[in-house]
Protein backbone atom coordinates (compact mmCIF):
# COMPACT_ATOMS: atom_id res chain seq x y z
CA UNK A 1 0.00 0.00 0.00
CA UNK A 2 1.40 3.40 -0.99
CA UNK A 3 2.42 5.73 1.77
CA UNK A 4 0.81 9.18 1.52
CA UNK A 5 1.59 12.44 3.26
CA UNK A 6 -1.83 13.95 2.66
CA UNK A 7 -2.77 13.71 6.33
CA UNK A 8 0.29 15.70 7.30
CA UNK A 9 0.03 18.67 4.93
CA UNK A 10 -0.99 22.14 6.06
CA UNK A 11 -2.70 24.70 3.91
CA UNK A 12 -0.76 27.50 5.61
CA UNK A 13 2.65 26.19 4.57
CA UNK A 14 4.46 28.67 2.32
CA UNK A 15 7.63 28.51 0.28
CA UNK A 16 10.95 29.31 1.94
CA UNK A 17 12.83 32.47 1.17
CA UNK A 18 16.15 30.60 1.08
CA UNK A 19 17.41 28.39 -1.68
CA UNK A 20 18.46 25.74 0.85
CA UNK A 21 16.05 24.55 3.53
CA UNK A 22 17.71 24.43 6.97
CA UNK A 23 17.70 21.17 8.90
CA UNK A 24 14.99 20.64 11.46
CA UNK A 25 16.64 20.44 14.82
CA UNK A 26 17.88 23.43 16.59
CA UNK A 27 21.09 23.77 18.56
CA UNK A 28 23.79 26.31 18.52
CA UNK A 29 26.73 25.21 16.37
CA UNK A 30 29.66 23.75 18.28
CA UNK A 31 32.91 25.55 18.17
CA UNK A 32 35.04 23.85 15.51
CA UNK A 33 38.19 25.68 16.39
CA UNK A 34 40.03 25.32 19.67
CA UNK A 35 39.58 27.98 22.31
CA UNK A 36 42.38 30.27 23.34
CA UNK A 37 44.57 29.12 26.18
CA UNK A 38 44.79 31.00 29.41
CA UNK A 39 47.56 33.60 29.73
CA UNK A 40 50.82 31.94 30.57
CA UNK A 41 53.91 33.24 32.32
CA UNK A 42 56.44 34.53 29.83
CA UNK A 43 53.83 35.56 27.26
CA UNK A 44 55.11 38.60 25.33
CA UNK A 45 54.00 41.84 26.88
CA UNK A 46 51.11 43.52 25.10
CA UNK A 47 49.82 40.36 23.41
CA UNK A 48 46.17 40.78 22.53
CA UNK A 49 43.39 38.53 23.86
CA UNK A 50 43.26 35.42 21.73
CA UNK A 51 46.82 35.76 20.46
CA UNK A 52 48.00 33.18 22.94
CA UNK A 53 46.02 30.65 20.92
CA UNK A 54 48.85 30.86 18.42
CA UNK A 55 51.12 29.07 20.87
CA UNK A 56 49.13 25.84 20.84
CA UNK A 57 49.96 22.88 18.71
CA UNK A 58 46.55 22.65 17.01
CA UNK A 59 46.70 23.46 13.32
CA UNK A 60 50.50 23.48 13.00
CA UNK A 61 53.39 21.12 13.39
CA UNK A 62 55.97 21.35 16.12
CA UNK A 63 58.35 23.39 13.94
CA UNK A 64 55.78 24.96 11.64
CA UNK A 65 55.78 28.78 11.79
CA UNK A 66 52.69 30.83 12.48
CA UNK A 67 51.27 32.06 9.19
CA UNK A 68 49.80 35.05 11.00
CA UNK A 69 53.34 36.49 11.32
CA UNK A 70 53.02 37.36 7.62
CA UNK A 71 49.97 39.51 8.35
CA UNK A 72 49.93 43.05 9.78
CA UNK A 73 51.10 43.36 13.39
CA UNK A 74 47.64 43.39 15.06
CA UNK A 75 47.11 39.84 13.81
CA UNK A 76 50.42 38.33 14.89
CA UNK A 77 50.12 35.38 17.26
CA UNK A 78 46.87 34.01 15.86
CA UNK A 79 47.15 30.26 15.44
CA UNK A 80 47.08 28.71 11.98
CA UNK A 81 43.89 26.94 12.99
CA UNK A 82 42.15 30.18 13.99
CA UNK A 83 43.07 31.83 10.70
CA UNK A 84 40.00 30.02 9.34
CA UNK A 85 37.87 32.16 11.64
CA UNK A 86 39.72 35.33 10.67
CA UNK A 87 39.19 34.53 7.00
CA UNK A 88 35.44 34.23 7.57
CA UNK A 89 35.40 37.55 9.43
CA UNK A 90 37.29 39.25 6.61
CA UNK A 91 34.95 37.77 3.99
CA UNK A 92 31.92 39.12 5.85
CA UNK A 93 33.60 42.51 6.30
CA UNK A 94 34.36 42.81 2.61
CA UNK A 95 30.81 41.88 1.64
CA UNK A 96 29.40 44.52 3.96
CA UNK A 97 31.80 47.22 2.74
CA UNK A 98 31.48 46.53 -0.98
CA UNK A 99 27.90 45.38 -1.48
CA UNK A 100 24.89 47.44 -0.51
CA UNK A 101 22.87 44.39 0.42
CA UNK A 102 21.36 42.81 3.49
CA UNK A 103 23.81 40.92 5.71
CA UNK A 104 23.92 37.16 5.58
CA UNK A 105 21.86 35.54 8.28
CA UNK A 106 23.77 35.00 11.54
CA UNK A 107 21.17 32.56 12.81
CA UNK A 108 22.12 29.35 11.03
CA UNK A 109 24.01 28.12 14.05
CA UNK A 110 21.06 28.66 16.37
CA UNK A 111 19.72 25.50 14.83
CA UNK A 112 20.51 22.14 16.31
CA UNK A 113 21.28 19.15 14.22
CA UNK A 114 21.72 15.54 15.12
CA UNK A 115 24.37 14.91 12.51
CA UNK A 116 27.03 12.27 12.28
CA UNK A 117 30.40 13.74 13.14
CA UNK A 118 32.55 14.51 10.12
CA UNK A 119 35.78 12.50 9.78
CA UNK A 120 37.89 15.62 10.23
CA UNK A 121 37.41 19.28 11.10
CA UNK A 122 37.66 20.50 7.53
CA UNK A 123 35.20 18.02 6.02
CA UNK A 124 32.05 19.21 4.31
CA UNK A 125 29.08 19.93 6.53
CA UNK A 126 27.61 16.57 7.59
CA UNK A 127 24.06 17.69 6.88
CA UNK A 128 24.71 19.77 3.78
CA UNK A 129 21.84 19.97 1.34
CA UNK A 130 23.49 17.53 -1.05
CA UNK A 131 22.12 14.67 -3.12
CA UNK A 132 24.44 12.28 -1.32
CA UNK A 133 23.00 13.13 2.08
CA UNK A 134 19.44 12.84 0.81
CA UNK A 135 20.32 9.43 -0.63
CA UNK A 136 21.67 8.34 2.76
CA UNK A 137 18.40 9.51 4.32
CA UNK A 138 16.47 7.47 1.79
CA UNK A 139 18.60 4.44 2.67
CA UNK A 140 17.72 4.91 6.37
CA UNK A 141 14.02 5.11 5.50
CA UNK A 142 14.37 1.84 3.60
CA UNK A 143 15.65 0.18 6.78
CA UNK A 144 12.57 1.25 8.75
CA UNK A 145 9.19 -0.43 8.64
CA UNK A 146 6.15 1.30 7.12
CA UNK A 147 4.78 2.06 10.60
CA UNK A 148 8.12 3.51 11.67
CA UNK A 149 8.24 5.71 8.59
CA UNK A 150 4.71 6.89 9.34
CA UNK A 151 5.72 7.73 12.90
CA UNK A 152 8.66 9.78 11.65
CA UNK A 153 6.38 11.53 9.15
CA UNK A 154 3.82 12.33 11.87
CA UNK A 155 5.80 15.43 12.86
CA UNK A 156 6.65 16.44 9.31
CA UNK A 157 3.92 19.09 8.86
CA UNK A 158 4.69 20.77 12.20
CA UNK A 159 8.39 20.58 11.46
CA UNK A 160 8.09 22.27 8.06
CA UNK A 161 5.69 24.91 9.39
CA UNK A 162 8.05 25.79 12.24
CA UNK A 163 11.03 25.81 9.90
CA UNK A 164 9.23 28.31 7.72
CA UNK A 165 8.33 30.42 10.73
CA UNK A 166 11.97 30.40 11.86
CA UNK A 167 13.04 31.39 8.35
CA UNK A 168 10.65 34.33 8.34
CA UNK A 169 11.87 35.50 11.76
CA UNK A 170 15.43 35.11 10.49
CA UNK A 171 14.62 37.33 7.51
CA UNK A 172 12.98 39.97 9.72
CA UNK A 173 16.01 40.09 12.02
CA UNK A 174 18.35 40.48 9.05
CA UNK A 175 16.27 43.47 7.97
CA UNK A 176 16.80 44.98 11.43
CA UNK A 177 20.54 44.45 11.10
CA UNK A 178 20.48 46.15 7.73
CA UNK A 179 19.24 49.34 9.42
CA UNK A 180 22.77 49.89 10.72
CA UNK A 181 23.52 51.44 7.32
CA UNK A 182 20.82 54.03 7.96
CA UNK A 183 22.24 55.15 11.30
CA UNK A 184 24.13 58.42 11.23
CA UNK A 185 25.34 57.94 14.80
CA UNK A 186 26.55 54.40 15.33
CA UNK A 187 26.55 54.77 19.10
CA UNK A 188 22.74 54.71 18.97
CA UNK A 189 22.31 51.41 17.13
CA UNK A 190 21.74 49.51 20.38
CA UNK A 191 18.15 50.66 20.11
CA UNK A 192 17.88 48.02 17.37
CA UNK A 193 18.22 45.33 20.04
CA UNK A 194 15.02 46.58 21.63
CA UNK A 195 13.31 46.57 18.25
CA UNK A 196 14.40 42.98 17.60
CA UNK A 197 13.78 41.57 21.08
CA UNK A 198 10.39 40.00 20.38
CA UNK A 199 11.55 38.29 17.17
CA UNK A 200 14.76 37.04 18.81
CA UNK A 201 12.78 35.48 21.65
CA UNK A 202 10.29 33.91 19.24
CA UNK A 203 13.12 32.49 17.13
CA UNK A 204 14.65 30.85 20.19
CA UNK A 205 11.26 29.47 21.24
CA UNK A 206 10.50 28.00 17.80
CA UNK A 207 13.94 26.43 17.51
CA UNK A 208 13.65 24.92 20.99
CA UNK A 209 10.26 23.42 20.13
CA UNK A 210 11.69 21.93 16.93
CA UNK A 211 14.54 20.29 18.80
CA UNK A 212 12.32 18.86 21.50
CA UNK A 213 9.73 17.53 19.06
CA UNK A 214 12.26 15.72 16.95
CA UNK A 215 14.15 14.31 19.92
CA UNK A 216 10.92 12.83 21.28
CA UNK A 217 10.18 11.09 17.97
CA UNK A 218 13.75 9.82 17.73
CA UNK A 219 13.61 8.38 21.25
CA UNK A 220 10.27 6.71 20.53
CA UNK A 221 11.48 5.24 17.25
CA UNK A 222 14.71 4.00 18.77
CA UNK A 223 12.90 1.88 21.35
CA UNK A 224 11.20 -0.12 18.60
CA UNK A 225 14.28 -0.92 16.52
CA UNK A 226 15.40 -4.50 16.03
CA UNK A 227 19.05 -5.42 16.44
CA UNK A 228 19.34 -5.76 12.67
CA UNK A 229 17.94 -2.26 12.18
CA UNK A 230 20.31 -0.83 14.75
CA UNK A 231 23.28 -2.30 12.94
CA UNK A 232 22.03 -0.96 9.60
CA UNK A 233 21.48 2.53 11.01
CA UNK A 234 24.89 2.47 12.64
CA UNK A 235 26.47 1.85 9.23
CA UNK A 236 24.26 4.47 7.58
CA UNK A 237 25.15 7.11 10.18
CA UNK A 238 28.78 7.00 9.06
CA UNK A 239 27.97 6.96 5.35
CA UNK A 240 28.53 9.96 3.14
CA UNK A 241 27.70 8.33 -0.17
CA UNK A 242 25.16 5.92 -1.63
CA UNK A 243 25.39 4.57 -5.20
CA UNK A 244 23.21 6.55 -7.61
CA UNK A 245 21.46 3.33 -8.56
CA UNK A 246 20.40 2.90 -4.94
CA UNK A 247 20.37 -0.12 -2.66
CA UNK A 248 17.67 -2.73 -1.93
CA UNK A 249 14.47 -1.17 -0.63
CA UNK A 250 15.25 2.40 -1.62
CA UNK A 251 13.24 2.38 -4.85
CA UNK A 252 10.20 1.02 -3.02
CA UNK A 253 10.35 3.83 -0.45
CA UNK A 254 10.82 6.40 -3.19
CA UNK A 255 7.60 5.10 -4.74
CA UNK A 256 5.82 5.53 -1.39
CA UNK A 257 6.86 9.18 -1.34
CA UNK A 258 5.58 9.96 -4.83
CA UNK A 259 2.47 11.76 -3.52
CA UNK A 260 4.53 14.12 -1.35
CA UNK A 261 6.00 17.34 -2.71
CA UNK A 262 9.76 17.72 -2.99
CA UNK A 263 10.02 19.76 0.22
CA UNK A 264 8.29 17.04 2.23
CA UNK A 265 10.35 14.28 0.65
CA UNK A 266 13.65 16.02 1.26
CA UNK A 267 12.82 17.02 4.83
CA UNK A 268 11.81 13.45 5.71
CA UNK A 269 15.09 12.15 4.29
CA UNK A 270 17.06 14.68 6.33
CA UNK A 271 15.16 13.68 9.46
CA UNK A 272 15.91 10.02 8.75
CA UNK A 273 19.61 10.71 8.42
CA UNK A 274 19.63 12.59 11.71
CA UNK A 275 17.75 9.74 13.34
CA UNK A 276 20.51 7.36 12.25
CA UNK A 277 23.07 9.61 13.93
CA UNK A 278 20.93 9.77 17.07
CA UNK A 279 20.66 5.97 17.16
CA UNK A 280 24.41 5.61 16.72
CA UNK A 281 24.80 8.05 19.64
CA UNK A 282 27.09 10.10 17.43
CA UNK A 283 24.87 13.15 17.30
CA UNK A 284 26.83 16.37 17.41
CA UNK A 285 26.11 20.02 16.90
CA UNK A 286 27.98 21.11 13.82
CA UNK A 287 29.43 24.46 12.75
CA UNK A 288 26.98 26.22 10.50
CA UNK A 289 29.46 28.77 9.27
CA UNK A 290 32.40 26.59 8.27
CA UNK A 291 32.47 27.94 4.71
CA UNK A 292 35.62 27.63 2.61
CA UNK A 293 38.30 26.88 5.13
CA UNK A 294 41.98 27.67 4.96
CA UNK A 295 44.18 24.58 5.07
CA UNK A 296 46.98 25.74 7.38
CA UNK A 297 48.97 22.50 7.29
CA UNK A 298 49.33 22.63 3.51
CA UNK A 299 49.88 26.33 2.94
CA UNK A 300 53.04 28.31 3.49
CA UNK A 301 51.29 31.67 3.53
CA UNK A 302 47.86 32.97 4.56
CA UNK A 303 45.02 33.10 2.09
CA UNK A 304 45.61 35.92 -0.45
CA UNK A 305 42.22 37.46 0.38
CA UNK A 306 43.27 37.65 4.01
CA UNK A 307 46.65 39.20 3.26
CA UNK A 308 45.46 41.69 0.67
CA UNK A 309 42.44 42.88 2.59
CA UNK A 310 44.22 43.35 5.91
CA UNK A 311 47.23 45.09 4.36
CA UNK A 312 44.90 47.45 2.52
CA UNK A 313 43.44 48.67 5.84
CA UNK A 314 44.87 51.47 7.94
CA UNK A 315 46.05 50.58 11.49
CA UNK A 316 42.82 51.77 13.22
CA UNK A 317 40.78 49.75 10.73
CA UNK A 318 42.95 46.69 11.35
CA UNK A 319 42.37 47.09 15.08
CA UNK A 320 38.61 47.09 14.43
CA UNK A 321 38.87 43.81 12.50
CA UNK A 322 40.97 42.32 15.28
CA UNK A 323 38.28 43.32 17.78
CA UNK A 324 35.66 41.51 15.71
CA UNK A 325 37.86 38.41 15.46
CA UNK A 326 38.40 38.24 19.24
CA UNK A 327 34.66 38.67 19.82
CA UNK A 328 33.94 35.87 17.34
CA UNK A 329 36.16 33.45 19.26
CA UNK A 330 34.36 34.34 22.49
CA UNK A 331 30.98 33.88 20.82
CA UNK A 332 31.94 30.43 19.60
CA UNK A 333 33.07 29.37 23.08
CA UNK A 334 29.76 30.50 24.55
CA UNK A 335 27.82 28.66 21.88
CA UNK A 336 29.74 25.50 22.59
CA UNK A 337 28.59 25.63 26.19
CA UNK A 338 24.97 26.23 25.17
CA UNK A 339 25.13 23.42 22.62
CA UNK A 340 26.56 20.97 25.11
CA UNK A 341 23.84 21.78 27.64
CA UNK A 342 21.01 21.46 25.13
CA UNK A 343 22.32 18.24 23.61
CA UNK A 344 22.77 16.63 27.02
CA UNK A 345 19.16 17.46 27.88
CA UNK A 346 17.83 16.08 24.60
CA UNK A 347 19.90 12.90 24.83
CA UNK A 348 18.50 12.41 28.34
CA UNK A 349 15.34 11.08 26.70
CA UNK A 350 17.17 7.77 26.32
CA UNK A 351 17.00 7.19 30.06
CA UNK A 352 13.84 9.10 30.97
CA UNK A 353 10.32 9.44 29.62
CA UNK A 354 10.09 13.14 30.35
CA UNK A 355 12.02 15.87 28.60
CA UNK A 356 12.82 19.11 30.39
CA UNK A 357 11.88 21.27 27.43
CA UNK A 358 12.36 24.40 29.50
CA UNK A 359 16.09 23.64 29.66
CA UNK A 360 16.26 23.24 25.90
CA UNK A 361 14.36 26.51 25.48
CA UNK A 362 16.78 28.29 27.78
CA UNK A 363 19.69 27.21 25.60
CA UNK A 364 18.07 28.12 22.27
CA UNK A 365 16.77 31.45 23.61
CA UNK A 366 20.22 32.31 24.96
CA UNK A 367 21.81 31.29 21.67
CA UNK A 368 19.41 33.39 19.57
CA UNK A 369 20.13 36.42 21.75
CA UNK A 370 23.86 35.74 21.61
CA UNK A 371 23.76 35.48 17.83
CA UNK A 372 21.83 38.70 17.32
CA UNK A 373 23.92 40.71 19.79
CA UNK A 374 27.16 39.42 18.25
CA UNK A 375 25.92 40.06 14.70
CA UNK A 376 24.88 43.61 15.58
CA UNK A 377 28.23 44.39 17.20
CA UNK A 378 30.08 42.93 14.23
CA UNK A 379 28.11 44.93 11.70
CA UNK A 380 28.64 48.14 13.67
CA UNK A 381 32.39 47.50 13.44
CA UNK A 382 32.14 46.80 9.71
CA UNK A 383 30.12 49.97 9.20
CA UNK A 384 32.70 51.94 11.20
CA UNK A 385 35.36 50.71 8.78
CA UNK A 386 33.16 51.33 5.74
CA UNK A 387 32.54 54.94 6.74
CA UNK A 388 36.28 55.50 7.14
CA UNK A 389 37.58 53.94 3.92
CA UNK A 390 39.25 56.26 1.46
CA UNK A 391 38.42 56.50 -2.22
CA UNK A 392 41.64 54.63 -3.02
CA UNK A 393 40.75 51.81 -0.61
CA UNK A 394 37.28 51.45 -2.10
CA UNK A 395 38.71 51.35 -5.60
CA UNK A 396 41.08 48.63 -4.48
CA UNK A 397 38.22 46.56 -3.06
CA UNK A 398 36.04 46.90 -6.13
CA UNK A 399 38.55 47.17 -8.94
CA UNK A 400 41.97 46.26 -10.24
CA UNK A 401 43.65 46.48 -6.85
CA UNK A 402 42.51 42.96 -5.99
CA UNK A 403 43.87 41.34 -9.10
Amino acid sequence: MAFSFSDHRRSSVWCRQRCLVPATLVLCSLLFCSTANAQKPGKPKGMKPGQESGQRGGGRGRNEPLLSEQLPVPFHGISNEDLTVLLQVVSRAKRWMVHDAAPESPFGSVRVRFAAAAPDADADDAVAESDDNLQVGLLVLAKLTLDQRKLLASVLADTIADEQKATQLDKQLCQVLQKVREQKQLNKVRSLETEARRDVQELGRVEGALAARQARIFAQLEKGLSNEQREALLLASGSAFVPESGLPGMHEVEAELKNADSQQRDELKRMARRFAAWTAQSAVAIPADSGDLLQPKKDRSPDPLLQNFLKMLLPPQQEEVRKVFDAELRRRRQQQQLATAAMATLQGLRAARMLDEKKVQQSTLACAQLQFTAALAEIVSFETIRQSVSKQQLEYLTGSGEQ
